[in-house]
């Protein structure tokens, strides 16, 4: 019996059984790591993009500050945009530095 999602589910088994790996042939013992395989380059991105939205959040908090035109409102909320910001880079830091101690094969180790 043949429904509506018929071909849809049938691409995502073809899909899923020529991206799945299979047990025995993708990974050895000395090969497949979990870890090194898929939790470091997630941290690793995720470390991009954090970087790149801390970098567009004190370019927008540049841009509010300098457009404030003397009002102390929006000056204060430009400051503590910044201020916020920074704040989030040095905990992600001390959070990603604790990733590296507690993840084995991280990148200082």
């Amino acid at each position: 019996m043949i429904t509506k999602n018929g071909p849809w589910l049938a691409g995502l088994l073809v899909t899923w059984v020529v991206l799945a790996p299979a047990p025995a042939l993708a990974c050895s013992r000395s090969s497949c790591d979990l870890i090194t395989t898929y939790v470091n380059p997630i941290i690793n991105l995720l470390s991009a993009v954090f970087g790149l939205i801390a970098v567009a959040s004190i370019i927008m908090g540049g841009i509010q500050y300098s457009s404030s035109e003397g009002d102390p409102q929006k000056a204060a909320k430009a400051k503590d945009r910044i201020s916020n910001t920074l704040f989030a880079i040095f905990a992600y830091a001390l959070l990603y530095g604790f990733l590296q101690f507690l993840v084995p094969g991280g990148f200082l180790n």
